[in-house]
């Protein structure tokens, strides 16, 4: 059955790089994530749920301190964080190797 849905523009970019990193259609990887969370309902509530206690550890940070426990929690949930978007960064990366060289190209061209 055909679907159509429209996405705002920041969650079309972050799929279309994704889909680029797993070198896959961006409607592939939708279709993907989608039966992933349909599948595992949990699993997205449970990150969802650690992303919030993530945020509100970070907030709490920068406002009246963690203690060490909150600490080694705050780490391990910027570590797991980092993990998820380690694909990602890696292609945003790729993309501004090219622009990186031709900075360095120009720059010593005024030497």
């Amino acid at each position: 059955m055909p679907v159509t849905i429209t996405l705002n523009d920041n969650l079309a970019a972050l799929l279309q790089m994704q889909a680029l990193t797993q070198r896959v259609s961006l409607e592939q990887w939708a279709l993907s994530i989608l039966g992933q969370a349909a599948e595992h309902p949990r699993e997205l509530q449970t990150w969802a749920a650690l992303n919030q206690r993530r945020f509100a550890l970070i907030d709490k940070k920068h406002s009246v301190g963690l203690d060490e426990a909150e600490e080694r929690e705050l780490a391990q949930l910027q570590a797991a964080v980092a993990g998820l978007l380690e694909p990602w960064d890696r292609a945003l990366i790729e993309k501004l190797e090219p622009y990186e060289t031709l900075a360095a190209q120009l720059s010593h061209s005024d030497d």
